[in-house]
């Protein structure tokens, strides 16, 4: 891709800039004729949309009464440029940064885009800083966005490679293709959800416990399913169902086997004896 050199004529900070090829653009008369609706692709829009959300929710966090405004420009190559289908996106800020701050929103725009990208994300890491990227890392409105971008795009192929670099100017981009990256996985969270109930029936052969919660000696709604494979427990549940005896339980939520859903788990399980328990 070209490095050849331009100045922006907006007042504002370029903060990133993307590089991607386009659509060969046509001079007719005194207009120019393109062969796509959008300057800028959806991908490559998203993408930047992201980033900006990420910088805009990480200045208002750092300082809250300042007003600065982020945007982003597409460029065009001119016809008769030499390079008429390599075309520009910038995300601009404005009113015009400090050198210092223009520098580490840059470090922050290429932690975003490290944290997405899944081929690219070493090169982009170099350009920040283990240091950087982790005090990015502890800031929360940044993680957020990011997060629901790879929940939303994650393991999707780039269907267009793209550079960015920090400024109009630079010879030396960072190329971005391959994959988004992938969603970590989260360490699931149990929920404690012992209690009292009535055996309302069991198949060992599933591991399939079906329980009546219990207050204050009434059935207090409709049957539970627990998955059970304690054997043990089982002799009790029988117990219980033939005596008609109320059952103290203990239990929790857990993943289930297949993953990405979640059941109940019963672990223990001992009869309640002389408290009866009465129909609603």
């Amino acid at each position: 891709m070209s490095g050849e050199k331009f100045q922006s004529e907006n007042s504002g900070s370029v903060v990133l800039v993307v590089r991607f090829q386009g659509r060969r653009v046509v001079a007719e008369r005194s207009h120019l004729k393109f062969a796509q609706l959008a300057l800028i692709p959806g991908e490559i829009k998203k993408i930047l949309e992201l980033v900006k959300r990420a910088l805009a929710a990480f200045v208002l966090e750092r300082i809250p009464h300042d007003s600065i405004v982020f945007e982003i420009r597409p460029y065009v190559a001119r016809p008769d440029s030499g390079s008429d289908q390599e075309w520009l996106a910038t995300l601009e800020a404005s009113p015009s940064l400090l050198p210092e701050c223009r520098a580490e929103l840059h470090a922050l725009a290429c932690h975003v885009l490290s944290r997405i990208s899944c081929d690219s994300a070493d090169m982009l890491s170099k350009s920040i800083g283990d240091a950087q990227s982790q005090q990015f890392d502890g800031v929360e409105c940044i993680n957020e966005s990011i997060e629901k971008y790879i929940k939303t795009n994650g393991g999707k192929s780039l269907q267009q490679m793209f550079s960015v670099s920090a400024d109009l100017n630079s010879s030396d981009p960072i190329i971005i293709s391959g994959h988004v990256a992938e969603p970590e996985p989260r360490e699931f969270e149990s929920e404690d959800i012992s209690g009292t109930g009535k055996v309302d029936g069991f198949r060992e052969s599933r591991n399939e416990v079906h329980l009546l919660p219990v207050l204050n000696h009434q059935i207090a709604g409709s049957s539970l399913t627990f998955r059970c494979s304690d054997a043990s427990c089982y002799r009790v549940l029988a117990e219980a169902h033939f005596n008609q005896q109320q059952v103290r339980y203990t239990a929790r939520t857990a993943p289930t086997s297949k993953g990405g859903g979640v059941e109940n788990e019963l672990l223990a399980v001992e009869i309640i004896h002389d408290e009866p328990f009465e129909l609603e």
